[in-house]
């Protein structure tokens, strides 16, 4: 017989000791019911029982305990949990049996909870948990919920609880690339709405008032990781653990009111615009859209905050600078949601040969090479394809290439090699910087032509 097999028939053994209501040496008086158990088994799956059982208290003597807070239907789901090793779990009631199990320290159930608590969560559950998982110091649930944030990120940025995010939950959000968005103009716009936040939106601080979260009352029946907490954890004197937990519903209600009304509170507020430029730092804000960016440059928020308003301008000015030498922004990486990848792309020697670098996946290969591309050769982007401008060697015409999957085609020709390509909105703008005059092309059109457009550039040239 092998260890699993050995455990597996205790536990059935146990269970039929229960069943049987045989050798019960101790109760559990639960509101107006009396529940017979075992102190072995109480002992050891409980912290809480065992620490009343080495604390002589008269309970000990009586061979019975009165629990608070506690409802009976709980408790029998905890008892049927150590008996039996199952849970009878459901949505409605493991909130309550994650605060029973974490104040009665019945490791083994808490668990069991927090288990429940991922594999349930969705976009109707997640914040109830979250809340719950926060107060109760439940490290591998509130990982989990960080993960389910980033791949719902555009579902729950809206919500109250999204708001109410601490700056190191919001930042470390904003700065992963796993962040799943269809557009980094939502990222900016989170951001900003963040850090907005309590203005008319400022929370009840009634704190002397139950405090219900989606429909379920946080009762006072929950151990927190505080001083308190360890001090309580550690103690082997268990009149003074039994009334820490008896008498919880101070620390509780208050614990809970932190979590509700932190951000209310007008220092708390001031700090998030304090933050603001360390969140704008993590967003890719060379991917923000330009419209995105005039919309915010508008806003207040920018015009009291100078180093922010740069960050944005930089990023502007990042749209059209086409040679970029050295280290790649980290403010124009992609995520790795995104349907594009970040490389870069070079022509060399005179055989126009063009390589491109992806540098996430540590790839590079050559693309076809345009034996039209030898002298003089820009690269630009526009509508996500490739467009390379160039000449062949002597006194041949200066033209402009996009590349089609597997080979290039000509789009028009140029009036000089001495130019200046630049891709915005709906064309490609080309500075010709011997008579400084700035024309457009839409490249997708049948026949594209030259429009010359009349802006004197000289004192932008000279």
């Amino acid at each position: 017989m092998n260890k699993k097999e050995f455990c597996v028939q205790i536990v059935q053994s146990l269970e039929n000791v229960w069943n049987e209501n045989i050798l019960f040496d101790f109760a559990v008086k639960v509101q107006d019911e009396t529940i017979q158990c075992h102190r072995l088994i109480l002992a050891a799956c409980s912290e809480f029982f065992k620490a009343l059982f080495r604390s002589g208290m008269k309970e000990v003597t009586e061979n019975c305990v009165v629990l608070k807070d506690v409802s009976c239907e709980v408790f029998r789901l905890i008892i049927n949990t150590m008996y039996t090793g199952t849970s009878l779990l459901t949505l409605d009631n493991f909130i309550e049996v994650w605060q029973a199990a974490h104040m009665l320290q019945v490791k083994v159930m808490v668990n069991v909870c927090e288990e429940f608590a991922i594999r349930s969560c969705s976009l109707d559950t997640w914040e109830n948990i979250y809340l719950h998982a926060k107060v109760l110091g439940s490290v591998k649930v509130l990982d989990k919920i960080h993960t389910f944030m980033l791949k719902n990120f555009e579902q729950i940025r809206h919500s109250t609880t999204f708001f109410q995010l601490s700056f190191k939950e919001t930042h470390d959000l904003i700065k992963s690339q796993d962040l799943v968005v269809s557009k980094e103009d939502l990222v900016l716009e989170s951001v900003i709405q963040w850090v907005e936040y309590g203005d008319g939106n400022q929370l009840n601080q009634n704190s002397n008032e139950d405090h219900t979260i989606s429909g379920n009352k946080v009762k006072s029946n929950i151990s927190l990781p505080s001083d308190e907490a360890k001090e309580i954890k550690e103690s082997e004197d268990g009149l003074h653990r039994n009334n820490c937990l008896q008498n919880s519903n101070k620390t509780i209600g208050r614990a809970m009111h932190e979590v509700h009304t932190a951000y209310s509170i007008g220092h708390v507020k001031s700090s998030r615009k304090d933050k603001f430029r360390e969140l704008l730092m993590q967003v890719r804000t060379c991917l923000v859209s330009h419209a995105a960016f005039y919309r915010v440059l508008k806003l207040r928020l920018f015009s009291e905050m100078e180093h922010s308003r740069e960050l944005i301008l930089d990023a502007m000015s990042n749209h059209v600078q086409e040679f970029r030498h050295g280290q790649w922004s980290s403010a124009a990486i992609h995520r790795s949601c995104s349907e594009y990848t970040n490389a870069g792309i070079y022509a060399y020697g005179s055989n126009g040969i063009f390589e491109i670098i992806i540098a996430d996946k540590e790839q590079q290969f050559n693309i076809a090479q345009c034996k039209y591309l030898k002298e003089n050769i820009q690269l630009v982007t526009f509508d996500g394809e490739l467009y390379a401008t160039g000449k062949e060697v002597g006194n041949t015409p200066y033209r402009m290439f996009v590349f089609c999957g597997k080979s290039w085609k000509e789009v028009i020709e140029l009036p000089s090699p001495n130019l200046l390509l630049v891709s915005h909105g709906d064309f490609i703008y080309i500075i010709n910087k011997d008579d400084k005059v700035l024309y457009s092309v839409d490249p997708k059109k049948r026949e594209p032509n030259l429009e010359k457009l009349q802006i004197f550039l000289q004192m932008m040239l000279k």
